[in-house]
């Protein structure tokens, strides 16, 4: 036989196991429209069918047509408080229950559920108001350091301003006081001796003329001539005291007085940034001491607030549940919480649920994951309220799946919203719980029954009637129901198909063709099996090979294309 009828595996369809806690049921109890039988293929039924489409067709066939159905998945759980409070160790550290209410007792937001002793948390703020104390005093010779840089700040501007200011009038003094006045007396210098040298030269040539005439003696004209010698000298003195002052003592003069002015001029520019990098170290530091004072001022705050904690209250009204009740694993030595017992930093003591917001919290195999959004609609049973039903929503999806201890499969959690009708029926945490998930709801697609796809490694195909003619058709399938499948390749709305294995003498299989093969998605392997393309195709979960393999079929026979 080329093919299995998964008509056998049809109870499978039903309830798939997904792992823990969730099996799929793939429903038709959505309105289902078109002429796609859903039936056993019981003779009558089968006969309906065949009137539907081909008039040829034999009996157990069903047409192609547009549908509607469900796709549900079943899952258990517990009811969970979203909002369930938890009062824990707010100390920061260990410490001793001194007193603590009974369990089971109902407290109002505010009452004081338990006493914790404080003997360590004590020491710490003895400490803490010394180490205040210090910051207080380095606060404030901080503020005294600042007063007397600046001080001292202003002096050294004040002094390097003076000098600056000094070397301005000196190079002013001599520029417009000194060298004027040395250039005047050095032009009547030159002027005395220009004129001497002609006097004492004219002088010279008279005494020549009155020597030759014998009116004077050898010595007069000696004299004169030393007259006329002495005011030449005189000149060239002259002259050479003005050069040597416009070129040399001149431009000397200058530069020591325009490198007093700049070395003025750079010690005020140093003066200046000394002082502002002092004052902001200065500032800094008082900065600093006074974020060390704000810290320790924070920190005695803290321990005080701290301290306070050691008396805990119930920050909502509720019911009084240890943690240890929930997890007897939580204390040191497995036994429920006790006056006298340590609890150490951040450990919870009581648990504080918050009836109104209960919600169902159960888990679905992780494969079925991608298929569970937020807004699906759900029904929600209470074993405990004598199977009371609730309608309601998924709220949310976990984000990562967990393997529980001693399972094999891997789990994520869905958490349903009950709906307001919850609120009559006194639910409790823990309370057990069924649930049934609409995954998605398939409107108007093509589909078949589930009975009439059968499967050959991994391809998916249906016996169709061309005419009188039976023909062994490849398919590729989308969702599907308990009943019925879509199919949105290779048969169309209106055809006939076979919804049962068929018989030797109704059909003889032949090889398949490359084009059908590809036709359905698949291929031939070098070893000759019938593989997928390496196309996206949905999933094939583990419960349902599992399945396949029982009923020996094909693992993922009529679940996916």
């Amino acid at each position: 036989m080329q093919g299995r009828d998964l008509r056998r595996g049809s109870a499978t369809w039903l309830l798939l196991s997904a792992g823990i806690g969730g099996w799929v049921l793939l429903s038709g109890s959505g309105k289902e429209s078109g002429s796609a039988t859903n039936q056993p293929a019981s003779r009558p039924n089968a006969q309906a069918a065949a009137r539907s489409g081909d008039q040829n067709a034999p009996a157990d066939t069903a047409t192609a047509r547009q549908s509607s159905f469900n796709v549900s998945v079943l899952a258990t759980g517990d009811l969970f408080a979203l909002e369930q409070v938890e009062v824990r160790n707010e100390l920061g550290q260990d410490a001793k229950i001194l007193e603590l209410i009974a369990e089971g007792a109902l407290v109002k937001a505010g009452d004081t559920v338990a006493t914790l002793s404080t003997e360590e948390l004590d020491k710490q703020i003895k400490e803490e108001a010394s180490l205040l104390e210090t910051a207080k005093a380095d606060l404030v010779a901080a503020e005294g350091n600042l007063e007397i840089q600046l001080s001292e700040n202003e002096a050294a501007l004040r002094k390097a301003q003076v000098t600056h200011e000094l070397a301005v009038l000196d190079l002013r003094k001599w520029s417009e006081g000194e060298v004027p006045s040395r250039r005047q007396k050095l032009a009547v210098q030159m002027d005395e001796a220009t004129t001497e040298l002609s006097r004492t030269t004219e002088k010279l040539r008279l005494a020549k003329g009155l020597k030759e005439k014998g009116f004077i003696s050898s010595d007069d004209l000696q004299a004169a001539e030393l007259a006329a010698r002495k005011a030449d000298g005189q000149l060239r003195t002259a002259e050479l005291d003005s050069t040597m002052f416009e070129q040399f003592e001149q431009p000397k003069e200058l530069r020591t007085k325009q490198n007093a002015l700049a070395d003025a001029e750079g010690e005020l520019d140093r003066t200046a940034k000394k002082n502002r990098g002092q004052q902001q170290l200065k500032h800094a530091e008082l900065a600093n001491k006074k974020r060390q004072l704000e810290l320790r001022l924070e920190q005695s705050k803290r321990l005080a607030e701290t301290h306070a904690k050691a008396t805990l209250k119930s920050p909502v009204a509720g019911l009084v549940i240890y943690t240890s009740t929930i997890n007897r694993w939580i204390t040191d030595d497995n036994l429920p919480w006790r006056v006298g017992k340590t609890i150490h930093p951040g450990q919870p003591l009581i648990a504080l649920p918050e009836i109104s917001s209960l919600v169902a919290k159960v888990s679905v195999a992780e494969a079925l994951s991608g298929r569970i959004r937020a807004g699906q609609a759900a029904v929600v049973k209470v074993d405990a309220r004598g199977g009371k039903t609730l309608t309601g929503k998924v709220r949310d999806t976990g984000l990562m799946a967990e393997q529980q201890w001693g399972e094999s499969t891997r789990s994520l959690t869905i958490r349903i919203d009950l709906g307001p009708e919850a609120a009559t029926l006194a639910l409790r945490p823990s309370m057990r719980v069924e649930t049934e998930i609409i995954i998605e709801r398939a409107e108007n697609v093509l589909a078949i029954p589930v009975t009439a796809v059968f499967a050959e490694g991994a391809l998916r195909f249906a016996y169709v009637f061309n005419g009188s003619k039976l023909s062994r058709t490849p398919v590729k399938l989308g969702r599907k129901s308990d009943r019925l499948v879509e199919v949105t390749a290779g048969i169309k709305d209106g055809q006939t198909v076979l919804i049962r294995d068929v018989r030797p003498d109704e059909y003889a299989a032949a090889p398949w063709t490359d084009a059908q093969l590809e036709a359905g998605g698949c291929k031939r392997n070098n070893d000759g099996t019938i593989v997928a393309m390496d196309v996206a195709e949905p999933s094939v979960p583990e419960s349902v090979a599992a399945t396949a393999a029982a009923e020996k079929l094909p693992a993922g026979a009529g679940v996916g294309n």
